[in-house]
């Protein structure tokens, strides 16, 4: 399952190998995609041993808000991607019963709004923020 359209691509070993020797700007963006891969690894080992449940959730509700978020006219910024309790439970590290906590919790405080189709709306990200220092 992907949260955005996606292209597949297979080789043998061989074939790639060769077609990193080949194409120089191939092996440029694989390495980018690597050392990004291993920057989020980083931020999100950092995340789990500094920061409890509700800042791992707000940091990463705010990190979709980032990169796929739609500035609705009120401010707020929409997820068009449906985001399950057990997709973020699985992204942070918690459970998803412990999710649901923190999402309750950040819908009452009117921080986030989740409408029928599951799609979430960051009201507040000064508010999430503050959970992710």
């Amino acid at each position: 399952v992907t949260l955005e359209e996606t292209a597949v691509v297979w080789m043998d070993r061989a074939t790639f190998q060769e077609s990193l020797q080949a194409i120089p700007p191939m092996t440029l963006n694989l390495v980018r995609i690597l050392s990004a891969r291993v920057r989020l690894s980083n931020e999100l080992i950092q995340a789990l041993a500094t920061l409890d449940v509700y800042g791992r959730v707000a940091r990463q509700l705010l990190a979709f808000a980032e990169r796929y978020g739609e500035t609705c006219a009120n401010g707020s910024t929409s997820i068009p991607i449906r985001l399950t309790q057990g997709d973020i439970a699985d992204l942070v590290g918690a459970s998803r019963k412990r999710v649901n906590q923190v999402m309750v919790a950040f819908k009452q405080q009117n921080y986030i709004a989740v409408n029928n189709n599951g799609r979430i709306t960051v009201i507040d990200r000064l508010a999430l923020a503050k959970f992710c220092r």
